[in-house]
């Protein structure tokens, strides 16, 4: 069992552990709306513990979203944010600025690579946050990078460091980031989920 599949089921059960509780504390002779409210919440947790558990099987496969062939309209609505409440955010950096790029899900993975970004001089940012769902981020190989990246529950792997369990952090450094001109800085988190930042 993975283990967001795993995280599902512990919130599918602790939802009707709570949804029954409910139910048996607030019975009474006459109905009136808020005695039913303390009933919704366990619901929530009971159906994201599906959703968690049967995403795959109904998520359409993500779209790869080309930052340069939608970069004037990200200019003009959103600056570089691209945020997702449900579904997943995929996205191909190449021939685009990514400096001040935010990605952010709520429940989905995110999906970043930086091959043939553009990068201006100095020190060019990027964020990369979901909250259950996996971030991964590909670097070419040639970047100086500095990378920061923190999982609640979930494994964490920066190039070719891993740590596993909960509430975990990473960082690394390449060897010539502080003396080099063109350098990106990347944050990645999730609470529920992976991270993986790679060497693309």
């Amino acid at each position: 069992m993975q283990r967001r599949e795993l995280i599902g089921l512990i919130l599918i059960l602790l939802g009707g552990f709570l949804l029954s509780f409910s139910i048996i504390s607030n019975i009474y002779p006459q109905f009136k709306f808020w005695k039913i409210m303390p009933l919704l919440w366990p619901l929530v947790l009971v159906a994201f513990g599906l959703y968690l558990i049967f995403r795959k099987q109904f998520r359409a496969h993500p779209k790869v979203i080309e930052i340069s062939a939608a970069a004037e309209k990200i200019a003009t609505e959103f600056g570089q944010k691209f945020e997702k409440t449900f579904g997943d955010v995929s996205l191909n950096a190449k021939n685009a600025e990514i400096d001040g790029t935010k990605i952010s899900c709520a429940f989905g993975d995110c999906f970043l690579n930086l091959t043939g970004a553009k990068l201006k001089q100095g020190t060019n940012q990027v964020s990369v946050t979901t909250t259950f769902g996996d971030v991964t981020v590909l670097v070419p190989k040639d970047m100086e990078v500095w990378v920061f990246g923190t999982s609640t529950m979930g494994d964490l792997v920066i190039f070719d460091r891993k740590v596993s369990g909960i509430s975990n952090s990473l960082s690394h450094q390449t060897a010539d980031y502080d003396t080099a001109a063109v350098r990106i800085q990347i944050t990645a988190r999730t609470t529920f989920g992976d991270v993986q930042v790679l060497w693309a």
